[in-house]
């Protein structure tokens, strides 16, 4: 069901945690794929699903409960991403970046005064060491390679007295961190509503299908790759497709193998991309993408056309950062910001109050837009589009 569905100008999100969402598409679409991965066999929305509620017994049963703070630490993929939402579900998830070192993971503890950290089974990391240190329970995750893609087992110590909280919208869901470019790194608390709308909002924008799937180059540790992708697929009952990182060796392999219709990435990926292309010029041209989503910096001009060139043909569109804009390709103006490049029709959406999308008029050459933080306050609207095309 297109996000679109939920998102009409009389209606909000319906689904305002994680287990209701989840538990919406697991009972409606049990069997369709919602994480993909190389190697790995597809998981199903009706797996995934159970094994969350298979996790959250085990996290009860070690004494957590839904307001403990849990550092993930993983390598990215599709163990990452399951365990953001099997902990998140339950708890307070906090991923983090595993390349840092053990100055900046001892600064983070301070700040996060976490109770619990997730790892990979067996590692000797920096994060491990720090959380043994200050005394922070370690639970150990052991993936499930010849499972379907993001399972995995916890092991740890049992608590005398299990929890038996569940979790309702209000509650944290997510913990992240701001990238500190202007000061210090802040910690921003994320609630299941707040991140079930940023999710819809973004698949309303995208106009995701069930039938889209999105090839996800992005850190998971990151909001760009776990809400703007990940979330946002789930929302829209689509699937993803969970990979190492931007691997541009492997970029076109992967296009090939899992035929995904939308990828997001940053201007330095999609330059990395570009150069990798063109070695594979039959692979670029063969792809099935729909669209692709440039964020977080400016996109250069002649990289956008060349993007669209190698990789879009006529009919098929390249958008650029915003949470708020329905794009098609005809009668398309091209519009620039500061931020962003993409096209933009003659109607366009607003997200309301409450996340709703609004459907406005006609664009002028300066249209503003407004959307609601993922912290929940109203954020400062009005981003300026320019008409250049």
């Amino acid at each position: 069901m297109p996000a679109a569905h939920f998102m009409d100008s009389t209606t909000s999100i319906p689904l305002s945690s994680l287990p209701h969402l989840l538990g919406y598409h697991a009972k409606r679409t049990p069997d369709a794929p919602v994480i993909l991965a190389p190697g790995r066999a597809p998981l199903s929305y009706g797996r995934l699903y159970r094994h969350i509620g298979e996790v959250g017994h085990a996290l009860r049963a070690k004494g957590i409960s839904r307001n403990d703070r849990v550092i993930v630490v993983l390598p990215n993929g599709p163990q990452l991403a399951v365990a953001i939402l099997a902990v998140a579900a339950s708890a307070v998830c906090v991923p983090m970046n595993p390349a840092y070192g053990a100055e900046e993971l001892d600064r983070y503890y301070s700040d996060l005064r976490p109770d619990a950290l997730i790892i990979e089974a067996g590692s000797d990391s920096p994060v491990r060491r720090v959380a043994l240190s200050r005394g922070v329970r370690v639970v150990e995750l052991s993936a499930a390679f010849e499972a379907e893609a993001g399972l995995f087992t916890l092991t740890g110590d049992q608590a005398d007295k299990p929890s038996s909280e569940s979790v309702g919208p209000g509650d944290v869901a997510l913990l992240a961190h701001t990238s500190g470019t202007t000061s210090r790194p802040k910690i921003i608390p994320q609630t299941h509503a707040q991140l079930c709308r940023s999710a819809y909002s973004w698949s309303a924008a995208l106009t995701l299908r069930e039938t889209d799937r999105c090839l996800n180059v992005m850190p998971l540790f990151h909001g760009h790759g776990l809400t703007a992708t990940v979330l946002t697929s789930l929302a829209a009952g689509a699937s993803v497709v969970c990979t190492p990182g931007p691997d541009v060796d492997r970029f076109f392999a992967w296009l090939t193998a899992f035929r995904p219709t939308w990828y997001s990435a940053v201007p330095t990926v999609h330059q990395a991309i570009l150069a990798e292309a063109r070695h594979h010029r039959e692979r670029a041209t063969e792809c099935r993408l729909r669209f692709i989503r440039s964020v977080s910096a400016p996109l250069p001009l002649p990289v956008f056309a060349e993007l669209e060139k190698t990789a879009m043909p006529w009919r098929r569109r390249l958008m650029g950062q915003s949470r708020a804009i329905r794009c098609r390709r005809a009668n398309a103006k091209r519009v620039r910001s500061a931020y962003q490049w993409g096209w933009t029709s003659q109607s366009w959406m607003k997200m309301g109050p409450c996340c709703q999308a609004v459907r406005l008029g006609r664009l002028s050459s300066v249209a503003r837009l407004s959307w609601m933080a993922t912290t929940g306050t109203r954020s400062q609207p009005r981003t300026r589009l320019q008409t250049v095309g």
